[in-house]
């Protein structure tokens, strides 16, 4: 099985959106600038998420022509209900080192856009592509925390009748579930129907303990005073707009490639993993995780003896004592790791690289998480992505694809990939149950990833 590229279609469609003038989206009413807390969890991830969700529309045979100004009220209404936080903005306190939302309902950032091409202009949108940052909207001017906006949402159409949705949305307000029940409410309200669900944006439950006891070693981050301040800076939450510009090309000394894998493919991967009898059972998730982790070691030709850490979001919902409540709209997710070194990973049996993965599932529990806000309460650290780790993200089955504003579901949603080397995505294929690969490493070592992903 060869590698999926980019789509020749897209390789060489330059993709020219004209973008209108950006407004702020207020809710009707202000909430007095009252602090809203967010967890020791929210606080590391000031980082805004990018997405871009396509929609045909023609089947439904409804107009877009004012799907921009349709969605912008349907956001002022949202805004306006239990979502206002997001019109809010970062608030820093020197003096305690925590971080809050001002509820000051200074808006959502929205623009209308327009591209002169079709939909099928861009290919297989399947495939990432770099330009797609161009359908999402960007706050160049920003120059503060405290001005940046939260959330972003640009709507542009195209001339075939399709359109996109692209929003950028700080990850402090939402993880990938709470961004799906956004979206599904978000629907509703612009088809008229009221909110689909109540969401639950208090975070409280996930308060540090008084006083903090910390009971585990926690590897998995880092204090930013042991840190370089070059790496320091990669932190904040607001870049430069020169900055912003340079990260929507990709690296030169890397390439970024999609490997596809089919349902049976990954029906066999189980069956390997089953087959000496070490394990009783196997998610889709534990045996692609650990298919790239194992792959990705021999292709990167790591030295024997250095760890390689694999870190992954796991949901902690009904991990905690008591569970958050349904429909939680904050992040109720927490980065699982497991080390090894090379020669291990290359040389132990894919069931036990599958273990690996299991037992880090497994050692996310209550306490440890309690254990892990305590921690973060007196180190204010950030996850210990550097040297020799890395970050697979799971993006496939989060259900952004069953979003239905009025114009039908989009024929596909994702992230917008950005320039971060370090990140592994597990994105929605075409074909049901099928997932993809989406990674970025050096030309010799794409090749070695692919000869090992497929040979598994």
């Amino acid at each position: 099985m060869s590698v999926t590229c980019y789509p020749r279609c897209l390789q060489e469609l330059i993709l020219n959106v004209t973008l209108e003038e950006p407004e702020l989206v207020a809710p009707a009413e202000g909430d007095s600038g009252k602090d809203f807390f967010l967890s020791n969890i929210d606080r590391i991830l000031t980082y805004t998420v990018e997405t871009v969700h396509f929609f045909d529309a023609r089947k439904s045979g409804r107009s877009t022509s004012e799907v921009g100004a349709i969605l912008k009220n349907g956001l002022a209404k949202l805004l306006s209900g239990p979502y206002s936080f997001m019109a809010g903005r970062l608030r820093p306190d020197p003096a305690t080192c925590r971080l809050s939302i001002c509820c000051n309902g200074k808006g959502a950032l929205f623009a209308k856009a327009s591209a002169h091409h079709s939909l099928l202009d861009l290919g297989d949108v399947s495939h990432p592509s770099f330009q797609f940052k161009k359908l999402v909207l960007q706050a160049f001017d920003v120059s503060c925390l405290e001005d940046l906006p939260l959330l972003l949402v640009q709507v542009t159409t195209f001339d075939c009748g399709g359109f996109v949705i692209g929003l950028g949305t700080n990850h402090t307000l939402v993880d990938g579930m709470a961004a799906v029940e956004f979206m599904q409410n978000y629907a509703a309200v612009v088809r008229g129907e009221g909110l689909a669900m109540e969401p639950q944006p208090d975070r409280s439950a996930l308060k540090a303990r008084l006083p903090p006891c910390i009971s585990y070693p926690h590897n998995e981050f880092i204090r930013l005073q042991d840190l370089p301040p070059e790496v320091v800076s990669s932190f904040a939450a607001t870049r430069s707009s020169s900055d912003l510009s340079g990260r929507m090309a990709p690296p030169t000394a890397h390439l970024f490639r999609t490997f596809p894998l089919s349902k049976p493919l990954i029906d066999s991967l189980k069956q390997k993993a089953l087959k000496d009898g070490l394990l009783s059972s196997c998610s889709s998730f534990d045996v692609i995780t650990a298919l790239v982790w194992k792959a990705r070691s021999i292709a990167l030709s790591l030295d024997a003896s250095p760890p390689s850490t694999l870190f992954f979001a796991i949901d902690i919902r009904s991990r905690l004592e008591p569970p958050l409540p349904a429909h939680f709209c904050g992040n109720g997710v927490f980065s699982a790791h497991a080390s090894a070194t090379s020669r291990e990973l290359q040389e132990m049996p894919f069931s036990s690289c599958v273990k690996l993965v299991q037992d880090a599932i497994a050692a996310v529990t209550d306490d440890y998480v309690r254990s892990a806000l305590d921690w973060g309460e007196i180190n204010h650290g950030v996850p210990a992505i550097l040297s020799g780790c890395f970050f697979v993200a799971a993006w496939w089955k989060l259900g952004f694809h069953n979003v239905d504003f009025g114009w039908g579901k989009p024929f596909y949603c994702g992230p917008v990939v950005n320039g971060r080397v370090e990140f592994v995505l597990l994105l929605p294929h075409t074909t049901k149950d099928s997932c993809c690969i989406y990674l970025a490493l050096e030309p010799h070592q794409m090749k070695k990833f692919e000869e090992v992903i497929y040979e598994a």
